[in-house]
């Protein structure tokens, strides 16, 4: 139940963010939702609810992508924000 909480929470402020043209939260919403959701895959099995196997491999390389293009994105977008250097006048 935290998970699902943890990830439909996130998603809506995401996509309510980029609607609203607030990118830098947007992009950061996203990565949290895809870090919760990298818990969430980790956790299936660790926990017992389901066992190991080959969907199992392919959920986690398409959880671990999501979460390396999201933290990039918003890496991005937190740096494009920084002001530039100054110059001395």
């Amino acid at each position: 139940l935290f998970f699902e909480t943890a990830f439909w929470g996130s998603l809506f402020v995401a996509g309510y963010a980029f609607v609203e043209g607030r990118d830098r939260l947007g992009y950061a919403a996203l990565a949290s939702v895809a870090w919760v959701q990298l818990a969430a895959v980790i956790a299936c099995p660790a926990t017992g609810h389901h066992g190991f196997g080959a969907w199992w491999a392919g959920q986690m390389a398409l959880c671990l992508g999501f979460v390396a293009v999201s933290t990039v994105a918003s890496a991005i977008s937190l740096r494009a924000a920084e002001p530039g250097p100054r110059s001395p006048r």
